[in-house]
């Protein structure tokens, strides 16, 4: 094939407009993706505002006695594996985490909670950071 009717084959067609950048903008000229419904409720201070789920997870565990594998599941509405992984975050935040086991019961069949972990905050970052004192050595 030469060049010339390579040409001429494209003669005919449209060129495409270039694609653009730019995110799609709302009527108040903010992006429609940078701070929209996914980040609402969000604390600057490291995701434990008021709002958020890791915030929840930690009054869940405040309580007296922690709480249940199984109620904090249903109260965030996650999977087992993802409290798992939640909490494992707060321990390498600083957060002291007890585990223990809830007593079976002697009908297994129908206590649904039979021998499930409890999790329960002993300590919290705010706290350890104030019983040495607050001085670097």
């Amino acid at each position: 094939m030469t060049r010339q009717t390579i040409e001429s084959g494209m003669a005919g067609r449209k060129a495409k407009p270039a694609k653009s950048n730019k995110r799609p903008r709302d009527k108040n000229g903010a992006s429609k993706h940078s701070a929209g419904k996914h980040n609402a409720g969000r604390a600057v201070n490291g995701g434990r505002g008021a709002g958020t789920k890791q915030a929840q997870l930690i009054a869940l565990l405040s309580r007296k006695g922690g709480a249940r594998l199984s109620l904090i599941s249903e109260r965030l509405g996650w999977q087992a594996h993802t409290v798992r992984a939640a909490i494992s975050g707060l321990r390498k935040q600083g957060f002291g985490i007890e585990t223990a086991k809830a007593p079976a019961s002697k009908n297994a069949k129908t206590s649904s909670g039979s021998g499930e972990t409890i999790y329960a905050i002993i300590t919290s970052p705010d706290a350890s950071d104030a019983s040495s004192g607050g001085t670097a050595q």
